[in-house]
């Protein structure tokens, strides 16, 4: 199954999960990195092409939008104020006598670091720059020598570098919360099963997680080239994860519905693929033989009765007739109808 098809049946055809599911985990792994990595780069060159196409080039920005500063002897010195509030990106730059960090504590730093997705203050002694994924704090007086725009300017290829690798890093933190997250979803899912009376695979249910966040990623690059933001996003994206597991799980009603099996060879077949989706995941033969005896055969499943061929014979059909018993008192059970007529007219004789 090409990678499109995968994508097709993940946004839109949960019932289809069953298929999906048969894939080895590594290879759904691949597919959550491929979704993932696509989702990060159309998002951050949208947004490289965005800024480039408004400010220009990184040395175009930096000369028109940087003030005249000078950093010698651990203080900062910055010719004019800057307050720049908007886009979800909040700069306050003071190095006067009061500065930025005037009117500021720890909580109300932290109120702003959550309220925006960037935060940059800086002052004559020091400067923070924080979003929502970290905080880091820059003090000017262990810093030696001196600086200024111009040497700015000098150093833009090591700045652009310097944020080529804040972007990888980032992405690597960012996968590894993507993993983590499905997690999570994969364990609530697994609940559902539990209560749906459905007997799932953890790493199934995983693999589900992965293929179902699909659409929300495609959703997040939409979102980001949209001209304006989707209200609740966050919880839309969890709601549409959720919908589409707990539709998959749904199709998933029995081993003969999830197979479609329709015959004994179909049945055979459907042993044969679970022994080798085991083997796959280095179960042992033991063990393997242990499960799979677990499952009811073919005749119990669609209600069949197995008759043996000594059942077919006259000493056994002979042998299962009801046994006459002659009590005593001269009455008799299990007798025909016609003998039980002949007790009742001697007794009334």
């Amino acid at each position: 199954m090409n990678i499109f098809k995968k994508m097709y049946y993940a946004c839109l055809k949960p019932r289809k999960y069953k298929e999906l599911i048969r894939t080895s985990v590594p290879k759904t792994f691949l597919y959550g990195l491929f979704i993932f990595f696509m989702t990060f780069i159309i998002i951050t060159l949208c947004n490289i092409l965005i800024i480039r196409s408004n400010y220009g080039s990184l040395s175009e920005i930096i000369k028109k939008n940087v003030p005249e500063f000078t950093l010698e002897n651990g203080k900062l010195s910055v010719e004019k104020e800057i307050l720049y509030n908007n886009n979800g990106m909040y700069i306050n730059i003071d190095t006067t006598k009061e500065g930025a960090f005037a009117e500021l504590n720890d909580d109300k730093l932290k109120r702003m670091v959550a309220d925006y997705s960037s935060v940059i203050i800086i002052d004559s002694s020091r400067a923070v720059l924080a979003n929502q994924l970290q905080y880091n704090e820059i003090d000017f007086s262990k810093l030696s020598g001196s600086f200024n725009k111009s040497k700015l300017l000098e150093v833009v290829p090591e700045i652009r570098n310097l944020i080529i690798l804040t972007l990888a890093l980032t992405f690597v933190f960012l996968l590894i919360m993507y993993y983590v997250v499905l997690l999570f979803f994969a364990f609530i899912s697994s609940l559902y099963a539990f209560f749906s009376k459905k007997i799932i695979r953890f790493n199934d249910l995983y693999k589900m997680a992965i293929y179902a966040s699909t659409l929300p990623c495609i959703i997040l690059i939409v979102n980001d080239i949209l001209p304006f933001r989707i209200m609740f996003l966050p919880y839309i994206l969890i709601y549409i994860i959720l919908f589409l597991m707990q539709r998959a799980i749904s199709g998933i009603d029995s081993i003969v519905k999830a197979y479609s099996i329709k015959n004994e060879e179909d049945f055979k077949k459907m042993l044969n693929d679970l022994r080798n989706d085991a083997k796959k995941d280095n179960i042992p033969d033991d063990i393997i033989d242990k499960e799979l005896g677990k499952i009811p055969s073919y005749s119990q499943l669609v209600g069949e009765k197995e008759v043996s061929t000594e059942e077919n014979t006259e000493e056994h059909y002979r042998r299962n007739q009801p046994e006459v018993i002659k009590p005593s008192s001269g009455f008799s059970f299990g007798k025909t109808s016609e003998s039980n007529n002949d007790n009742d007219n001697e007794l009334s004789k």
